[in-house]
């Protein structure tokens, strides 16, 4: 009988524990979109799914080891990254999240460069033009492999904070980050940088659709995600949030004068988000 009621009693435990939900921002500065549309699917499944408590993990540990961790779970269990290859995730023990949750915003994207090189860049007009240029990205980046397919020279080396300190180095002559995050990675960098800025009327577009990506270890999550972002999207939840956290950004991207189109290889180039949606057609 005790047996029994310290089994019943560990059950209630359990089942009264919120589920762990472990996100990576991708480290510090970066955009709080992602945690804000995480955190309304998770209240939109309470009622079916449970409780959860929410940590958000603000470390900055570089996309290969951020991944490695991911699968195991522990330290976090869920993030916000573009999709790759389906072969790579299944290798990687990852859970796609089938749900695009930017509206193809990533794939816009500007450039950091020093303040003092802004004339180097004032004719750029074509991909040749800005093929004399190096762009920097943190390693193991899928923009790598983008950029290189397109023949522009990439340099790929450290993770993201050091991309600001290899810009000052002339380790590469640009920054290329997603138009939505790169103001507060500017404001991230500002105080050791102040002399860095946005080269203004230059816009590269390559379709970048972001989803959730999901520890392996808890398949649960990332079918309680999938629902609870469909659930948002069709109450117009998330429209409004994007519409709060962008509006800005997407209002730039019209007055933007010279708009470069990309491939990216691993998307279908005939699928919707081929084209640069967002802006004035």
């Amino acid at each position: 009988m005790l047996l029994l009621l310290c089994c019943f009693t560990a059950q209630l435990s359990q089942a009264a524990s919120p589920f762990a939900v472990k996100f990576w921002s991708g480290g510090p500065g970066r955009n709080s979109y992602d945690t804000g549309l995480l955190k309304a699917a998770l209240d939109a499944t309470r009622t079916t799914h449970g409780n959860y408590s929410f940590a958000v993990v603000n470390r900055s540990l570089g996309t290969n080891r951020g991944r490695r961790l991911l699968a195991e779970g522990e330290l976090i269990n869920i993030y916000a990254a573009p999709i790759r290859p389906p072969h790579i995730a299944r290798l990687e023990h990852i859970i796609p999240v089938d749900f695009p949750i930017l509206e193809g915003l990533l794939g816009y994207r500007k450039l950091i460069i020093p303040s003092d090189k802004k004339h180097n860049f004032a004719e750029i007009k074509s991909l040749s033009d800005l093929a004399k240029f190096r762009a920097g990205q943190g390693r193991a980046w899928l923009d790598v492999d983008i950029l290189k397919y397109n023949n522009l020279p990439v340099v790929d080396s450290g993770v993201y904070e050091q991309l600001f300190d290899m810009l000052k180095r002339d380790r590469f002559d640009y920054i290329l980050l997603g138009a939505h995050e790169i103001d507060e990675a500017l404001d991230y960098a500002h105080d050791v940088h102040p002399d860095f800025i946005i080269l203004p009327d230059l816009l590269i577009y390559y379709p970048f659709p972001v989803v959730y990506h999901v520890s392996k270890n808890y398949p649960e999550l990332a079918a309680r995600i999938l629902i609870g972002l469909k659930k948002v999207k069709a109450s117009g939840q998330m429209a409004d949030l994007f519409t709060r956290h962008f509006s800005e950004t997407v209002q730039a991207l019209q007055n933007t004068r010279t708009l470069l189109t990309i491939t990216n290889p691993y998307v279908e180039q005939h699928s919707p988000i081929s084209k640069p949606v967002l802006m004035k057609q």
